[in-house]
């Protein structure tokens, strides 16, 4: 009998119970799940890149642009966290909720390698547009 591979999502809650304990600064409903506060930010990470990808060049656009970028090249803080394992309590650090470090674990990608690829692929963005706006100079 081959095994349930398990989704991102569940492998996530399976490895991650912690979390809920170190979200005591963040106020969230009493009604809301671990599954919808992953939600979010599975959501805050692809809002953020797909803001990235946009092409707009009005000051509001670009503004948007700098405080995505701000956010994701902000540095890794992490929170105090208690994980309890074979029944004694571990501490341990967590990045921070709605941290751009924590929405790259949930996503399943590499914080350092996710913020190379952005620089290099605006760093090539930033050369085509300075090109074009040679040539149509």
């Amino acid at each position: 009998m081959s095994e349930k591979k398990l989704t991102r999502r569940e492998k996530f809650l399976q490895s991650q119970f912690v979390l809920p304990m170190f979200w005591d600064s963040v106020v969230f409903p009493k009604d809301w799940t671990l599954e919808e506060i992953l939600e979010l930010h599975e959501n805050l990470f692809n809002e953020s890149l797909s803001v990235l990808k946009q092409s707009g060049t009005t000051k509001a656009q670009i503004d948007r642009k700098i405080e995505v970028l701000e956010w994701i090249y902000a540095p890794d803080e992490m929170n105090d966290a208690i994980e309890v394992v074979n029944g004694k309590a571990e501490h341990k650090k967590m990045p921070k909720p709605f941290s751009f470090h924590l929405c790259c674990q949930i996503m399943e990608v590499d914080p350092d390698e996710m913020r190379n690829q952005i620089f290099f692929t605006l760093e090539s963005n930033f050369k085509k547009a300075i090109t074009a706006y040679k040539k149509a100079a």
